[in-house]
């Protein structure tokens, strides 16, 4: 019997260790003349086929997802021309590749949104899912790809919740970065009770267990918390493949499902919008006085009915008056929460002075802000050794909503500007 295995995961998050782990319990990689070569980076190498990954460029190329990585799986991609021939290839690759190895993979983060072609040329697949702290995971992707952080955090969206999305039904696992480089044992564990015929001896679990090298962990220090990442869905799809970890039987029983379709419609509205759209929503900004000089600082953040929080750096080594401003286009917003903190991200006390347009509204020890449509101020003292602002707030419509009205008004700028030419 043939167990084909498709190593997924957005790419820095541990996808060529786990991948050399398994390599070393057992599964086949392949002819060693096609895995991309190892580099300063992953010195162990990346247990990536590079015919394989061209191939995926190919797919991708022709469904219109090559110029843009963070673009989502078509759901009528069989329609597109020339999209069919490449379950063809791909079959016949994996035959020719691995023929009746009874155990193999396919390690490549692209296949995290072309799940669904995958399962149609090959037969029965398992796959693993590797997943990271996203902060960490878009720094280090940042860092060696000379991409923003911000487009960072919305491939690690697409590739983890592509990957989620696109297994339902298969025999899968999630594995934590984090959690290898504590434990790998833990991880040899789990590929032998989730494939009970890999007869691996204890010396190949020792070898699997030697290839987590604390020497080439990158970017793990200044930890952030997922919560403070914008949008507030990246802490949500984290967390639920933190509870999928722990729980392995619910996650293959369709225990997950339900929460990660709802996880998935929402990433499809929000990834929607794109930068144009996002640049004439939503601001948060904070202002003040330095030295006789303005400072001003501003970040556009995604609307959503579930609480997230922003956070904005300020220095000020006096006391300081900031004055802050959120604007956007949809709804009102409800500010649960505002608070000055140092640099160890501890909370410092201070008095927030809202404008009169502020509604202010209390429930038992819970105060809340609403704000109006169009936007308002407040200011606050900010105290020494401050180091910036968070705001915790919560839109009164959802992330659907949000994209409908964000592509109307970026519709009807545009449109205006037309007729601006014309005239």
């Amino acid at each position: 019997m043939v167990n084909p295995l498709l190593v997924v995961g957005m790419a820095r998050s541990g996808t060529s260790l786990v991948a050399g782990m398994l390599e070393k319990l057992g599964f086949d990689l392949g002819p060693s003349g096609q895995l991309s070569e190892a580099d300063s980076d992953n010195p162990d190498g990346y247990r990536e086929r590079r015919d394989f990954a061209e191939l995926n460029d190919q797919l991708k190329g022709v469904l219109g997802m090559l110029a843009d990585p963070s673009v989502c799986l078509p759901s009528d991609w069989q329609e597109y021309l020339g999209a069919n021939k490449f379950v063809d290839q791909i079959a016949i690759k994996a035959r020719a590749i691995f023929g009746v190895s009874p155990y193999w993979l396919l390690k490549d983060p692209r296949i995290s949104a072309l799940i669904p072609v995958y399962l149609q040329a090959l037969s029965d697949p398992s796959v693993l899912i590797c997943v990271r702290n996203p902060a960490d995971s878009a720094r280090s992707f940042s860092k060696k790809f000379e991409v923003p952080e911000r487009a960072c955090c919305g491939l690690w969206l697409q590739h983890t919740l592509s990957s989620l999305h696109h297994s339902a039904g298969l025999r899968r696992c999630i594995v934590d970065y984090d959690r290898v480089v504590r434990d790998p044992e833990d991880l040899v564990k789990t590929i032998l009770e989730m494939f009970p015929g890999l007869r691996a001896s204890d010396s190949a679990k020792l070898a699997a267990i030697g290839q987590v090298r604390k020497d080439l962990i990158h970017d793990h220090s200044n930890p952030v918390d997922p919560r403070e990442m914008s949008p507030s869905l990246i802490a949500e799809v984290y967390d639920l493949c933190l509870r999928a970890v722990q729980d392995r039987v619910k996650l293959n029983t369709g225990g997950f499902d339900r929460e990660v379709s709802q996880l998935w419609s929402e990433f499809e509205a929000w990834s929607s919008i794109n930068p144009a759209q996002l640049a004439m929503t939503t601001y948060f900004r904070a202002s003040w006085e330095t030295e006789g000089q303005a400072v001003i600082e501003a970040r556009a953040y995604i609307p959503s009915s579930k609480p997230q929080i922003l956070q904005l750096p300020i220095n000020a080594n006096d006391w300081t008056t900031v004055f802050g401003s959120l604007t956007h286009i949809p709804g009102s917003y409800h500010v649960l929460d505002i608070w000055a903190f140092d640099s160890s991200k501890n909370h410092l006390p201070v008095e927030v002075k809202a404008s009169p347009d502020i509604q202010i509204k209390s429930e038992g020890s819970t105060t809340q802000w609403i704000i109006p449509r169009d936007g308002t101020h407040f200011m606050f003292r900010a105290p020494p050794k401050c180091k910036g602002i968070g705001i915790k707030i919560a839109s009164s419509v959802s992330v659907n909503e949000v994209a409908n009205l964000a592509s109307q008004s970026y519709r009807s700028l545009v449109n205006l500007s037309h007729r601006s030419v014309r005239n």
